[in-house]
């Protein structure tokens, strides 16, 4: 497979931190690389490809459901089956690309964790800005969290997480016990991956179904809108550290402040 770099395009990044004094021992330096198997998403000797828009064999293969959100496209049986046996193949793929990006830039350094925050983590399980934390015996602890890029980002190691101690307060178990999901809240295996997006001129929105396009209606901005990526947006900042923190979700192992973000543009 030709690799392809994409780094320093959309949100993918290669970056140098240095940990901040105290924080950590015997550890100074620290590399993340946020990247993904682009190669893979459409079709290809190895199978049907990762993205429904990038893959007519895919789309092809799949299944139509009308939601109150719009239409979805699902696979079922066998073409799921496929699907699941392939995004495994590029699920690995996408790992050692990591470690081969890091190989080829000549960064010497050992990986203490190199895990997917956007996957499948079963044939009905999906992995969306967020880590699978499997248990306090996990051989990897420190979790990273990146937020902008002028802030720190942190290791985090996961405590017990969403217990019904956090739920009870936080003020989330009256309406877990509404909608029946105390069960699968209680020590949810999640943690997240990063800040995220925020839309900060928005003030509200309202989400309707135009035949096959989910459409947004946004103030101030007006209504019409089919893709929100055209909206002014920003990375959300310390909120998030603060709220993991605040909903015992993990503590923080090391403090990481940015020195390089290698943007090579090929």
């Amino acid at each position: 497979i030709n690799l392809e770099w994409d780094f320093g395009t959309s949100n993918h990044f290669i970056n140098v931190y240095k940990a901040e004094k105290g924080t950590i021992s015997g550890y100074k330096y620290f590399v993340i690389i946020h990247g993904s198997g682009k190669e893979l998403r459409g079709k290809n000797k190895y199978g049907p490809g990762l993205y429904l828009d990038e893959s007519e064999t895919l789309h092809d293969k799949s299944e139509r459901v009308s939601t109150p959100w719009g239409f979805l496209h699902i696979l079922k049986g066998a073409n799921a089956r496929e699907f699941y046996e392939y995004y495994k193949i590029a699920d690995d793929f996408s790992k050692k690309r990591r470690e081969m990006f890091m190989k080829l830039i000549d960064i010497d350094a050992g990986i203490i964790f190199n895990e997917t925050h956007q996957g499948l983590l079963s044939q009905n399980t999906t992995l969306l800005g967020c880590y699978a934390y499997i248990s306090k015996k996990d051989k990897k602890p420190w979790y990273p969290i990146t937020l902008r890029a002028d802030l720190p980002a942190y290791l985090v190691k996961p405590l017990d997480i969403y217990s019904i101690d956090t739920l009870k307060r936080n003020g989330f178990m009256d309406q877990a016990q509404k909608y029946d999901l105390v069960s699968r809240l209680n020590h949810a295996n999640i943690i997240p991956h990063g800040g995220g997006y925020s839309l900060p001129e928005i003030k509200d929105f309202t989400l309707r179904v135009d035949g096959e396009e989910r459409v947004y209606d946004f103030q101030p901005y007006g209504h019409g809108y089919t893709n929100i990526r055209t909206l002014p947006y920003e990375y959300r900042g310390k909120e998030l550290i603060n709220t993991i923190l605040e909903f015992s979700v993990g503590k923080i192992v090391a403090t990481l402040n940015p020195l390089i973000s290698l943007t090579i543009k090929t």
